[in-house]
């Protein structure tokens, strides 16, 4: 029986029955018998290797200030798992998740007795779209899980989609070429539905893209790479007048322009979207996690941290370039999952630190902290740079008591895992997506 918050997250996670894929053939049986509540929702469907949660939150952000009442489907989250569905922002509330769960639970014991066994994600995924339901949202944008053409999320017909920045990663299910992960990203196209490809995306990328869109019908729109400083313009009697995106690092300004052209596309499609409240949006977004500073409400520690869930290559190199922007000592608390390229990430950071504390993230894929140190003091060149600590804890306290700490800056990264217990051990301010209103419309 579910009746608790406790029971729905074990029945989630139910490790006894770990589910099968078989195509989208088991996620389409057990929505059809839940009533098939993503049929009658009006959706934006994201992918990407890096950036398609950035895009999802800039897009949500829009469509707030616009006036739709907006669903998110995300993955993964950083405290706690309502996260991972909300409305205008606010996580599922407890009892909607228990009473959703339970419903789902009937069907997916049903299916099992007919020898079908939905995955976890394929569950979860039919929780958010029965609430977004009903909910009755104006608008669900909805993050691709792991690639795109069989994500549990691709049984939507979508008004728009949009591909992000492609990378290599989770290459033994996706392919060991970005072409081939291209084609599995670009598998969320739809006929009639206008497919926005990042800017600057690689020639081969953009053709893998297209030619997915020509196969099904989907217009396709690449973008160009324009060099804004990551910044949006408005013009006010006259004048023009940048304003910095709500996202921080540069890398933001594509994850912008993709996202002002999903909505551009929305708005042919009937939503009310001004050019203004496009800015607004852009301008409002936030997205915990991803070059966050957190003002902590602890009184024990006295500075701004930045936090941010880069774990391959495209995203160390994204955070590399923020730190150099810096021009501050920067001690490093760092974790990773084994999955992800340590080596790599290691080589791109180390140069940009002062030194590297590691911690084991609360994962059973997490690298080992003693491991992650041997991987960053052996390709640093410059010996012990890194040690590991014990805890999380451990290793803030210490990053905070370091000589250098007064006149440089902590930076969590590595893995949101790392980030969401850090957001948690700081006592982080809770983040509704939308930053305040501006005064320039």
């Amino acid at each position: 029986m579910i009746d608790s918050l406790d029971a729905a997250l074990a029945f989630i996670h139910d490790t006894r029955y770990r589910g099968g894929k078989d195509g989208l053939n088991h996620m389409r049986r057990l929505m059809s018998a839940l009533g098939s509540p993503q049929d009658r929702l009006k959706c934006v469907h994201i992918a990407g290797t890096n950036g398609k949660g950035s895009v999802c939150a800039f897009t949500q952000a829009v469509l707030r200030c616009a006036g739709y009442k907006t669903g998110l489907y995300t993955s993964p989250y950083l405290q706690a798992f309502n996260e991972r569905i909300r409305v205008d922002g606010v996580n599922i509330p407890d009892a909607d998740l228990i009473r959703l769960t339970s419903r789902v639970a009937v069907v997916v014991e049903a299916l099992r007795g007919e020898s079908v066994f939905p995955t976890e994600f394929e569950i979860i995924t039919a929780i958010g779209f029965l609430y977004f339901d009903e909910s009755d949202v104006d608008a669900a944008v909805i993050e691709v899980g792991l690639g795109g053409r069989l994500d549990s999320t691709n049984i939507i017909t979508p008004l728009v989609t949009a591909v992000t920045s492609i990378d290599l990663d989770h290459i033994r299910l996706l392919g060991s070429t970005v072409e081939l992960i291209a084609f599995e990203k670009a598998g969320i196209a739809k006929p009639d539905a206008p497919m926005i490809l990042y800017p600057g995306a690689d020639a081969s990328v953009a053709e893998a893209v297209r030619r997915q869109c020509a196969a099904v019908g989907a217009p396709f729109v690449p973008l160009a790479r324009t060099d804004g400083g990551g910044m949006v313009i408005r013009y006010k009697d006259g004048e023009e007048i940048a304003y910095h995106v709500g996202l921080l690092g540069e890398h933001q300004q594509d994850n912008a322009a993709t996202a002002r052209a999903v909505c551009e596309a929305l708005r042919l499609r009937g939503f009310n979207i001004p050019d203004a409240v496009i800015d607004e949006g852009l301008l409002r977004a936030a997205w915990p996690g991803r070059l966050e500073w957190v003002k902590p409400r602890r009184e024990d520690f006295p500075r701004a941290v930045l936090l941010d869930g880069a774990h391959n290559p495209q995203g160390a190199r994204a955070l590399a370039a923020y730190l150099d922007a810096l021009h501050m000592p920067v001690t490093l608390v760092a974790g990773m999952l084994r999955e992800k390229d340590s080596e790599n990430f290691a080589r791109t950071i180390a140069p940009r630190v002062r030194r590297v504390l590691t911690v084991t993230p609360d994962s059973t894929r997490a690298v080992p902290a003693q491991t992650l140190a041997e991987v960053f003091n052996a390709v640093s060149g410059r010996g012990a740079l890194a040690s590991p600590c014990p805890t999380l804890a451990a290793a803030l306290h210490l990053a905070k008591c370091t000589s250098e700490f007064p006149l440089g800056w902590c930076v969590v990264a590595g893995s949101l895992y790392l980030v969401g217990e850090a957001r948690t051990l700081l006592d982080a301010p809770p983040c509704t997506l939308l930053g305040p209103p501006v005064d320039y419309i």
